[in-house]
C-alpha cells in the first residue's frame, strides 16, 4: 500500500487496531464463541457498592478511566485483556469464583470482556448494562 497518498511517508504500514479488531482478537484468543452472559443494571451494582462488597473491573481505555471511574474499581482495558490472552488471568486480582462486575462506557466492551473471562474459567462475571453512561445518568457518583 502506498502510504504517501495520505501524507504518510513512513514505510510502517501498521495501524491502530479498531474496536472491532480488539473484540475479534479477544474472542479468537479466548477461543470461545459469543455466548449468553450474566448481566446486571447500574442500580443493582450501586446496591453492591453501598454494601461494600463490589469487585469492579473497568475495561475502558486508560484515557476514559482517567476521566472518571467507579471508586475502588480495577482498570484493565479490553485491549489489554485481548493482548494478554490466557495470561490475562495473572493480571486480574479476583478469584475465578468471585462476583466480578465488568463495566465500560456503554456495556459493549464489557460484554466482550465477560465473554473472555468466562472462557478463562471465571464463573461469576457480570456485564454492567449501560456502563458508565447509565451510571452517571442515574445520578451515581464517579471519581477521578
Amino acid at each position: 500500500m502506498d502510504n504517501t497518498m495520505f501524507g504518510n511517508t513512513s514505510t510502517d504500514t501498521r495501524r491502530t487496531p479498531s474496536f472491532f479488531d480488539m473484540m475479534r482478537a479477544g474472542f479468537e484468543r479466548a477461543q470461545a464463541p459469543v455466548q449468553q452472559i450474566q448481566e446486571m443494571d447500574v442500580n443493582e451494582l450501586a446496591e453492591k457498592v453501598n454494601q461494600g462488597n463490589a469487585k469492579i473491573l473497568d475495561v475502558r481505555t486508560h484515557g476514559e478511566f482517567a476521566q472518571g471511574h467507579l471508586e475502588n474499581s480495577v482498570h484493565f482495558s479490553l485491549q489489554e485483556i485481548s493482548a494478554f490472552g490466557p495470561a490475562a488471568e495473572t493480571r486480574i486480582p479476583f478469584a475465578k469464583d468471585d462476583e466480578i462486575h465488568v463495566i465500560c462506557r456503554s456495556g459493549n466492551r464489557s460484554a466482550a470482556a465477560v465473554n473472555i473471562l468466562n472462557s478463562l474459567g471465571y464463573t461469576n462475571a457480570y456485564n454492567v448494562r449501560g456502563g458508565i453512561i447509565a451510571w452517571v445518568q442515574n445520578g451515581l457518583q464517579i471519581t477521578n
